[in-house]
């Protein structure tokens, strides 16, 4: 049994300060037209919120506490409408898109994309910043961003070996692991199916407007950000700490020994196929009703299944699968609901409304939220919450104004993707533990890409959304 010295600080202060908001939205009687339902919803969010920034359980178990909670506390009337989160699409269809990081990683299609473009860079240790970026992005846009980070990392540490790069001191270092990271962030936001946070944005979205998210739009947007976004922000970092040279025929060798790809193989033919198909599929359904998304995703997890294509096994998937993730949008989903059928949504909506922000330009307030939820969100890594808490008020305040709802949702998945500032994300985390770069580092080379990255993402929403209204 571990003793209280044992136990991290952030972890009791974390759970003390989330029972007492339970309790406290328990206590609360009715008040400015909030009900007790509405306050209790309110108060296991909050308790969910501390919680999740205070690690003090797993994500996913946050989650599930929180949703099982709301009945017993009379939030809602029964069991099943607390757990009607679990019923809705969305969260169906980022278990079934875990099938997509299970064949990039059962696959060599990763690694081949990544030797050819390193063979492109040749000498340029510019060029070689650029292409483990291009890698990057590409791969987080079919995988998760962790696993597009650890692949591309593992190939560029082993270049920096060979190159005898020392931590903390090669700017070679510094450019290839904050950019890895950065570009990570940057093709997780390329499609509504390339981040979990895409899919709780669009699900959000979904509950509020009653309209699923076209894959064509959303990839309207992010696609064109991806495409701007990882050379402007290569165009910094690279300003920010200039890589020293580095010798063609060492980054061959040490591409060679890090990328053991081998010939060609019947899983790599299948995986390709799917990493086809898949988005075709995808894109299509933003033509016809007869498909879907979660639905074409579902069944292209089950053909990976099927036998002669026996891509996938139940062991290996499950491994792939980030069932804290899965469990945790889960739960974000029935909170979301319970705080909508309670009116607290309506609640603070009005409030919202009533604030005086009308009177300014749509564009203005919403550049305006989102360098304010990019500020908080550097030091309080907590997406998922920041979605939950902000949407229900952002998307009735874009209907409201004339501008499409879809709005926000683009503005906060991308700039809640990641952090350019400090390696407080977990996905950063990944790369930051190698100690090629610092938290002063992080920053000076991530600053002047975050402030392009609020301004173009705004600016290209209402740009593209226009086109399709």
């Amino acid at each position: 049994m571990a003793k209280f010295d044992d136990v991290s600080a952030k972890r009791v202060i974390g759970l003390v300060l989330g029972v007492v908001l339970v309790a406290v939205a328990g206590l609360a009687p009715d008040s400015w037209g909030l009900t007790r339902e509405g306050m209790l919803a309110l108060g296991l969010l909050g308790g969910a919120v501390v919680f999740w920034v205070c690690d003090v359980l797993p994500m996913g178990v946050t989650g599930l506490l929180a949703t099982v909670l709301l009945f017993p506390l009379g939030a809602v009337d029964t069991f099943a409408q607390a757990f009607s989160g679990f019923t809705t699409l969305n969260v169906w269809f980022i278990l079934a898109v875990f099938s997509m990081t299970a064949i990039m990683s059962r696959s060599t299609l990763g690694l081949r994309l990544a030797r050819r473009l390193i063979d492109l860079s040749g000498s340029d240790s510019r060029r070689l910043v650029l292409a483990f970026m291009g890698v990057s992005a590409i791969v987080s846009t079919v995988m998760t961003d962790a696993g597009a980070a650890v692949v591309t990392m593992s190939i560029a540490i082993a270049v920096l070996n060979s190159l005898g790069a020392e931590r903390g001191s090669s700017n070679l270092g510094r450019c290839l692991l904050l950019g890895i990271t950065f570009a990570a962030f940057i093709g997780g936001f390329a499609t509504p199916v390339s981040h979990a946070l895409n899919v709780v944005g669009s699900g959000i979205y979904q509950q509020a407007t009653g309209q699923a998210v076209s894959f064509v739009e959303w990839a309207a947007v992010g696609v064109p950000m991806a495409l701007l976004m990882v050379p402007i922000t290569w165009f910094f970092l690279v300003r920010a700490f200039p890589p020293e040279p580095i010798d063609a025929a060492v980054v061959g060798r040490a591409v060679d020994d890090a990328i053991s790809i081998g010939e060609w193989s019947l899983v790599d033919t299948k995986a390709l196929a799917f990493v086809v198909a898949m988005p075709v599929a995808w894109v299509a359904s933003s033509f016809t009703t007869v498909l879907d998304p979660t639905i074409v995703t579902i069944i292209g997890l089950a053909c990976m299944f099927l036998p002669f294509v026996d891509l996938l096994d139940w062991r290996y998937f499950a491994g792939c699968v980030n069932w804290n993730v899965f469990l945790m949008l889960g739960g974000i989903m029935c909170l979301g609901n319970a705080i909508q059928s309670t009116g607290a949504a309506a609640f603070f909506s009005g409030l919202f409304m009533g604030s005086g922000i009308l009177d300014l330009s749509p564009f203005v307030v919403m550049l305006v939220v989102a360098f304010a939820v990019y500020a908080l969100q550097t030091v309080l890594p907590v997406a998922p919450a920041f979605l939950t808490l902000l949407l229900p008020l952002l998307i009735p305040y874009a209907q409201a104004v004339g501008i499409s709802p879809l709005i926000p949702v683009l503005v906060m998945c991308s700039l809640l993707a990641g952090n350019f500032l400090l390696p407080l994300n977990p996905n950063s985390v990944v790369t930051y533990s190698e100690g090629y770069y610092s938290f002063f580092d992080m920053f000076r080379g991530g600053w002047k890409a975050a402030v392009v990255h609020v301004v173009l993402v705004v600016t290209v929403s209402f740009a593209v959304t226009a086109l399709f209204a």
